[in-house]
């Protein structure tokens, strides 16, 4: 009797223990999960449609993808929406660069950055920046709207004693103009009015003062260079009167003087003696006044210029031997001189 009641007495006090000992494992599991917590899970993705009704799922090639984050605790997930992926197509792109190509015109166009605010002015002999601006007018335009050779054919037209123009653009808001101006051999002096003459033949005003030049009197202007002139169909040019076009279309070209006049004035300038003046006459072309006062002329048939010049010379002296001095001596026609006392 006493043996039983011991031995069921040992079996219970087992009993309490165990369950002591299990209280205490839980107490130092729940212990280590609080300072320790057990790793994350990775965020789980499930091409499903988890909660949607069955009779709504609709059967599709690229269903929408879930998120589902572990949190602390075993067997818990939280499912979150997934963020789509935007993938821009060629047309995107296309659209992008034309929609930053209009921005980037507009702000040439608008913005005070990418005005004109000077002209770098280089390579001026006789002309000033006060001649050329006027012309040039860039102030306060943008720099698109600078056309180079506008501005070029614009210098050149206005000033037919630069022989050339180059005009260089640049950004934000530069713009260069270095011109060459022509380099005068000849004056040409109508009255008060004096016009330069380049090796060329250009005609163009006086500015300033060459020393050593060669001077011609004239009572008339020198003369030109016939011009070439395009020939334009006649249905062209009734097409451009038909759409209203009265413009010309020849280029303006700077006045050239007459090639073969040029060269026999610079000829007959070596041969006549100091202190002569070169003279020129619509009706009796090219002479000379001589140091004494003789006005002598030899024409404008240029062809047989040193035959006239020598015939002048053996005239003059045969003249003088006689005791005559004539005011104007002319030998145009070789065949027929002819002298004067009286201009």
């Amino acid at each position: 009797m006493n043996q039983s009641r011991s031995s069921n007495r040992s079996r219970i006090e087992e009993l309490r223990q165990r369950r002591a000992q299990r209280t205490t494992q839980r107490a130092d599991t729940a212990s280590r999960r609080v300072t320790t917590p057990p790793p994350t899970r990775p965020v789980v993705v499930r091409n499903t449609t988890f909660g949607t009704p069955i009779h709504r799922q609709v059967a599709t090639q690229r269903p929408r993808r879930t998120y589902y984050v572990a949190t602390g605790m075993p067997g818990v997930e939280m499912r979150l929406p997934s963020i789509p992926v935007i993938r821009p197509g060629w047309r995107a792109l296309s659209a992008m660069i034309v929609l930053v190509a209009l921005i980037g015109i507009f702000s040439l166009w608008a913005s005070p950055f990418f005005q004109v605010d000077s002209v770098a002015l280089e390579g001026m002999e006789r002309l000033t920046t006060s001649d050329l601006e006027p012309v040039l007018n860039l102030r306060n335009l943008a720099i698109v709207e600078v056309d180079a050779g506008a501005v070029k054919e614009e210098l050149m037209r206005f000033f037919p004693d630069l022989e050339n123009v180059q005009v260089v653009v640049g950004l934000p808001n530069t713009v260069k103009v270095i011109v060459r101006e022509r380099r005068p051999i000849l004056a040409w002096q109508k009255e008060d009015q004096v016009m330069w003459i380049d090796a060329s033949g250009i005609i163009f005003p006086a500015r300033g003062t060459v020393e050593g030049l060669l001077t011609v009197f004239s009572n008339d202007t020198p003369p030109l260079a016939v011009a070439p002139v395009e020939n334009n169909s006649e249905g062209e040019t009734q097409g451009n009167a038909s759409a209203g076009n009265s413009k010309p279309s020849l280029k303006t070209a700077p006045e050239r003087m007459e090639p073969k006049t040029l060269q026999t004035i610079q000829k007959l300038a070596t041969l006549l003696p100091e202190n002569s003046v070169i003279a020129y006459d619509e009706m009796n072309g090219i002479g000379w006044k001589t140091p004494d006062g003789l006005q002598v002329y030899i024409g404008k048939d240029l062809a047989n210029f040193e035959v006239k010049y020598n015939m002048a010379e053996q005239i003059i002296a045969q003249l003088y031997q006689r005791g005559i001095y004539p005011a104007l001596l002319n030998v145009a026609d070789p065949n027929a001189p002819f002298y004067r006392m009286e201009q």
